[in-house]
């Protein structure tokens, strides 16, 4: 076929409720020249035993791994090393993709000479099944600086999660996702941007992501999220360490990632007085050194010269909660 292959990595771990549906919404996909790696995590219920039946379903399309539990990353590094497309994608087995979730993406690659294009996603659940989406009408198209700083600093789910993006295989020549980590989107997808030359953005969510309440992200306490995301920062700050402009960005995210504390405990989300007072000291100490940082941005401004009275902004975030 003249269109290049594209492999499809779906991890899957106690999910025979969803698996099935989740593989049969790739094989409806418009673009055909792709093959499925179906990675079983270690799962304890069915779902080793619907992938195989899968795969002996489709044999030239789908090839079942089958590995000792250990977690999301190690399930999508097993898959890539796998991998035989020029192209990767990643599904989570309990969600679902629109028909032109692979063709849209795709031509959006071609179109510009990216190395990773971008589309939106709906959130949904049993009650909120998702709908035929729109046709893709306009493409923006990003530098790695440029797109690197704006996932930095703008924190929104629509760069950072993996699934919702169709990649070079190139870019991941010397990375992995963090083996035994939760949250490993955030440890891993803003070094995938800096590795791309450029990426663009589709306006047309085609990507369908199952809101469950027994899911792991679910299950995350507060706290543990926003130790996560204060991680990410600090390692992202490591990681550009000899990229100027990259390492500011790197810089503001973990000023917002101290920030988190504040807001979920003006919030009542965290009950902690000790983490707002050590997360005040903190802010204070790097509001002189980050004060020149041409990513702050006006409300990031506000927002330091609020927290010299802590109790002022503690009363602002609680006007605006």
């Amino acid at each position: 076929m003249d269109s290049p292959l594209i492999s499809v990595i779906i991890p899957a771990y106690n999910i025979d409720s969803y698996v099935k549906d989740c593989v049969n919404s790739v094989l409806s996909q418009e673009y055909q020249n792709y093959e499925i790696i179906l990675v079983n995590d270690g799962s304890t219920d069915n779902t080793p035993k619907i992938c195989d039946q899968l795969e002996k379903a489709h044999p030239n399309i789908i090839k079942v791994l089958h590995q000792k539990n250990a977690g999301l990353s190690a399930a999508r590094n097993n898959g890539i090393k796998r991998a035989r497309g020029e192209y990767l994608a990643f599904i989570d087995g309990d969600d679902l993709v629109a028909k032109r979730f692979l063709s849209t993406l795709y031509e959006a690659l071609e179109k510009t000479n990216s190395d990773i294009a971008v589309c939106g996603f709906h959130e949904f659940d049993k009650d909120n099944l998702p709908k035929t989406t729109k046709t893709a009408t306009k493409m923006v198209t990003y530098d790695r600086v440029t797109a690197t700083s704006k996932l930095l600093v703008g924190q929104e789910n629509i760069d950072i999660i993996a699934c919702n993006k169709l990649y070079k295989k190139a870019v991941f020549k010397n990375i992995t996702f963090p083996v035994g980590e939760l949250h490993e989107d955030n440890l891993t997808t803003y070094k995938l941007y800096a590795a791309a030359k450029q990426i663009v953005v589709v306006d047309v969510s085609l990507y369908y992501y199952r809101q469950r309440s027994s899911s792991i992200t679910a299950k995350q306490d507060v706290l543990a999220r926003l130790k996560q995301k204060e991680r990410a920062a600090k390692e992202s700050i490591a990681y550009f360490k000899d990229d100027i402009a990259l390492k500011q960005a790197a810089e503001v995210s973990y000023l917002l990632s101290l920030f988190g504390y504040l807001d979920n405990i003006a919030a009542g989300r965290i009950e902690n007085k000790g983490l707002w007072k050590e997360t005040v000291l903190r802010i204070q100490k790097l509001s002189k050194t980050y004060r020149h940082n041409p990513f702050l941005t006006r409300k990031l401004k506000l927002y330091l010269k609020l927290v010299k009275v802590p109790s002022l902004y503690r009363i602002f975030r609680k006007i605006k909660n």
